[in-house]
């Protein structure tokens, strides 16, 4: 075993993680009356029963300040429309709660954030993928300050993508879902091809760094984001050192 190979049988294994970890960037739709709505995700990939949580950010993309409806809480601020695969719908599964409106100034290219847990609003269980677009209002910018709220405009963001996959009864995720071999796949283009992988095999005939991809994005959505790239850097460092001692080795045999 070359020090080479280790070295990138070691970066492989970081980009493994930081693939499943790295976060979706924020998706802006169309400014609309001088406001622009983003939505995005920590991550594109989800296991079944893991929180699935949208970021919401509503940007005045103006230079002066507005007066804005807020809704409370911010699940009802939103119109939230989630198809699966093709295009089938999601069905809402909680009921709309109470909610109270309260008119607030938002400055001048300022912009709000807020949170939404959808697994808790809809009926996401079945693995596969899924595209989410939220919809809100904003007051008109032609109109005085005080618009009645019945008087708002729709703004969407653009949609989002994201993927539902397996977990086995031991809790770790099906090495044939989606995530795996997307995961593998883009560490062969950076660091040469995984050799092709026979599903009925035993795990002792397994490549050892598909092995590897496999068991850290098993266990990659139990830690965040911090922790996930020190373990990838505390991993880099160990393949090194083993790889110094195991060469001091060889040549004191020598």
């Amino acid at each position: 075993m070359r020090i080479g190979y280790l070295n990138h049988l070691a970066t492989a294994c970081f980009f493994a993680i930081a693939m499943e970890s790295s976060p979706q960037e924020l998706l802006w739709g169309e400014e609309t009356e001088g406001f622009r709505l983003a939505l995005g995700f920590e991550k594109t990939t989800f296991r079944t029963g893991e929180p699935i949580v949208a970021t919401v950010v509503l940007q005045n993309n103006s230079d002066r300040s507005r007066q804005l409806a807020r809704f409370f809480p911010p699940e009802v601020a939103y119109r939230v429309v989630i198809t699966r695969d093709r295009n089938e719908p999601v069905q809402r599964i909680s009921s709309s709660p109470r909610f109270s409106i309260v008119n607030m100034p938002i400055g001048g290219f300022a912009s709000e954030t807020n949170h939404i847990r959808i697994n808790t609003e809809f009926d996401i269980l079945k693995p596969g993928s899924y595209v989410i677009t939220i919809t809100g209002v904003v007051p008109p910018a032609s109109k005085s300050e005080q618009v009645p709220v019945l008087d708002y405009v729709p703004i969407r963001s653009d949609n989002a993508i994201f993927q539902i996959v397996e977990t086995s009864q031991g809790g770790n995720v099906n090495i044939e879902s989606l995530s795996v071999t997307q995961t593998q796949n883009s560490a062969a283009d950076s660091f040469g091809s995984f050799p092709k992988q026979n599903t009925t095999a035993t795990l002792k005939s397994k490549p050892l760094g598909a092995i590897i991809a496999n068991a850290l994005t098993a266990v990659s959505g139990r830690f965040t984001l911090a922790q996930k790239v020190s373990g990838g850097i505390i991993m880099a460092l160990f393949t090194l050192v083993f790889a110094i001692l195991w060469r001091a080795s060889r040549r004191k045999r020598a």
